[in-house]
């Protein structure tokens, strides 16, 4: 299986900068997920962790998504 790793990092706004995560797949980028109101916000993913308007309420809600769309892809093997 393909290590996953959610890295915590900072966001540049336009006041100041926020909270984010960003997504690592086997050392490729999967999505970048910042924060939102009650949780993570999905800002960007890719491949197969593209998606509108997800929001996530904790970061292991993040990585039970992430494993749910490598066993629907096939990426997992």
């Amino acid at each position: 299986m393909l290590q996953l790793k959610i890295e915590p990092i900072r966001t540049i706004t336009n006041e100041s900068s926020e909270a984010g995560h960003l997504v690592w797949l086997g050392g490729r980028l999967a999505a970048l997920i910042v924060e939102a109101d009650g949780g993570w916000y999905l800002h960007t993913g890719l491949g197969p962790f593209e998606g509108e308007g997800l929001v996530f309420p904790t970061v292991l809600a993040i990585e039970d998504w992430v494993r749910t769309n490598l066993l629907a892809t096939g990426l997992d093997r």
